[in-house]
């Protein structure tokens, strides 16, 4: 996900833990970088306490970290064998190949499509009072929504 491979395939582990607090501790992150100046390859490990998070806050913590970064929610060769996937489910017959340009475009028209599509499906969850998503919120948006994505008349 981050350029330290600090996090796995979903959620945060206990050292994840420690690797948000080294990205939310400025203080850390500046001895660090002062310290790996002349070292390379050598992990350095925050010098914050250690802290016990409340329910919740931890994700809290992600979500502000995933909003201000820039990068792409999809790792990027995942991503490039779906398109391949449905290219040849299509009908493209022989060897198909894509630009980076033309798969980064790709990427985020459809991640921009999916928050979209999770936010507005978050927002019919909290009109049912509710804070877990379901995937009735989303079966709901469609049909809302109708094939096309746009909003029925």
């Amino acid at each position: 996900m981050n350029s330290a491979g600090t996090q796995g395939k979903q959620g945060i582990s206990a050292s994840g833990a420690q690797c948000l607090r080294q990205r939310i501790c400025r203080k850390c992150q500046r001895d660090n970088d002062e310290r790996r100046k002349g070292q390379k390859d050598r992990k350095e490990s925050c010098q914050c306490p250690k802290y016990d998070y409340k329910k919740g806050e931890r994700a809290l913590l992600e979500i502000e970290i995933h909003q201000q970064t820039t990068d792409l929610l999809i790792p990027r060769k995942s991503f490039e064998r779906l398109v391949r996937e449905i290219a040849i489910e299509a009908g493209i017959v022989g060897d198909v190949r894509f630009t980076k340009d033309a798969l980064r475009a790709i990427q985020v028209a459809a991640e921009k499509h999916l928050t979209g599509v999770l936010d507005n499906a978050y927002d019919l969850a909290i009109y049912a009072k509710r804070v877990t998503l379901k995937t009735e919120d989303i079966h709901l948006l469609r049909k809302l929504k109708g094939p096309d994505g746009e909003p029925l008349a």
